[in-house]
């Protein structure tokens, strides 16, 4: 009897959780869906630019400026930024974020000074949250890790159209923390 009352629950339970288990399934991005998204982030744009500084448990900031383009149906933006650290020195760097429409993934790819391409971070949306989160490709997961857990690059969108890139990396005890942010303001 007891056997019984323990599968009718695990049963019940089954039958609850599979309509959960295939709405997340079913949360992946379309392309146009991908598209608008990326065309979220195309234009000009002010940067503030924080740097956490965990000796003194502040912020460092700074200004710069960023350009994403879009190249019209292309499923990427380029981003280039410029921006000038609370030392004096320039930072500048060049990235694009794009859809994989083969992978059903965002990723996002560097180049270097010879013009290869790496493959860096992949990652998926999340509408509820208005989060892009990208996590190292394979094989680059000790980038930006402590104790194995890999650093996460968020895309965090605003009601006001302004969005953040946020760099968050796992402290000793594997918990994220913001290393770095980047608040993406239309430039007047």
């Amino acid at each position: 009897m007891k056997k019984a009352v323990i599968f009718l629950l695990a049963a019940v339970l089954l039958v609850w959780a599979a309509p959960i288990t295939k709405a997340q399934k079913a949360k992946r991005v379309t392309t146009e869906e991908a598209n608008e998204l990326l065309q979220k982030v195309a234009g000009n744009w002010q940067v503030d630019y924080s740097l956490w500084q965990p000796q003194s448990k502040q912020f460092l900031t700074s200004k710069g400026n960023a350009s994403f383009s879009k190249q019209n149906q292309a499923t990427y933006v380029r981003e280039q930024f410029k921006i000038v650290k609370p030392d004096g020195s320039i930072e500048e760097g060049e990235g694009f974020l794009s859809y994989s429409e083969k992978n059903k993934r965002f990723e996002f790819v560097q180049i270097d000074n010879t013009g290869k391409s790496t493959l860096l971070l992949t990652g998926e949306w999340f509408p509820e949250n208005n989060t892009l989160l990208l996590t190292p490709e394979s094989g680059l997961e000790k980038w930006g890790s402590r104790n194995g857990t890999p650093m996460q690059l968020q895309y965090i969108f605003f009601p006001d159209g302004t969005f953040m890139k946020a760099i968050r990396t796992p402290d000793a005890q594997g918990n994220y923390t913001l290393f770095s942010q980047y608040h993406y303001k239309a430039r007047s």
